[in-house]
């Protein structure tokens, strides 16, 4: 039998925006081959990294009002909810839960992704085989495997070290009117178009990782590694992830930053196909 790799996902979130799609992410991707997930928590967090007040403003970066939605609950509400999410998968060992609230020099609360790489590489890095940063839109595809470790044995046969993933662009996981989707891998309508041009991913081998020389260094998108040991992949057919952000304010932003118009207006039911698979991994940790 073929030793058993780790696989993991780290991921630094907001609770308010996430706790609609929580599960559903964890269940998809233990469905296809993940075994662990580093989740840091930055409940608190008010200021994004555009300078933008969720409490002024209620929005997040892509106009979507995610502060509105549950404005009724202070924070320790937000807590208890998470904590009811997360249990059954901490009970499983599926989640390392890290409570993530770095602040900057006025007191407030920030999102601290370049710390909380940098710490994720001090503290848990060894923890795992493979590893890939993402965020909690993102779902990781494996195109012609029916899982991620199905797709790292061919991979670790040729030495291969890092994977990048492009991304395929799907609707995001709120409507127009900032209402969270009952299903994110139920979405389906998405754009003729996937690429690494911008936003690309990557699955790493963990033991490859290093902690960049100076933070500035940093970058989710193509993160710090032993380059003597890797080996960069590029093929959305051998793996992608889907993204589900892109409403009207993210699409002008593509059309404005990258002078490319894209249109929903493609069906892409792959992921939906996957729900009986993903009913199994819920029903069987959750219940």
């Amino acid at each position: 039998m073929p030793e058993r790799r780790r696989l993991s996902l780290m991921s630094v979130f907001l609770p308010r925006e996430n706790l609609f799609f929580l599960e559903e992410w964890l269940c998809y991707h233990i469905a296809i081959g993940f075994d662990h997930f580093y989740l840091y928590d930055n409940a608190g967090s008010r200021w994004l990294d555009c300078g933008n007040s969720l409490e002024v403003t209620s929005r997040n970066k892509r106009g979507e009002p995610i502060f509105r939605l549950l404005a009724d609950q202070d924070d320790a509400e937000i807590a208890r909810r998470l904590d009811r999410i997360l249990a059954p998968f901490v009970q499983h060992g599926y989640v390392t839960r890290i409570r993530w609230q770095p602040r900057d020099e006025t007191g407030q609360v920030t999102y601290g992704q370049a710390d909380a790489f940098m710490d994720f590489v001090r503290r848990h890095a060894a923890e795992s085989d493979w590893i890939s940063f993402t965020d909690l839109d993102e779902f990781l595809v494996p195109g012609r495997h029916a899982s991620i470790p199905e797709l790292l044995g061919d991979l670790e046969a040729t030495g291969t070290t890092f994977v990048t993933l492009p991304q395929k662009c799907f609707a995001s996981r709120f409507d127009d009117d900032g209402n969270p989707a009952a299903s994110v891998i139920g979405i389906d309508r998405c754009a003729d178009w996937v690429t690494a041009d911008f936003g690309r991913k990557a699955l790493i081998r963990a033991d490859t990782l290093r902690v960049p020389w100076r933070k500035a260094a940093y970058s989710i998108h193509s993160p710090a590694v032993s380059k003597r040991k890797t080996v960069k992949l590029l093929d959305p057919e051998l793996l992608r992830f889907n993204h589900y952000k892109f409403n009207r304010w993210e699409l002008d932003w593509v059309a404005t930053n990258l002078g490319r118009n894209l249109v929903l207006d493609q069906i892409d039911s792959s992921l939906v196909r996957m729900s009986s698979r993903l009913e199994a991994v819920r029903q069987a940790v959750v219940g």
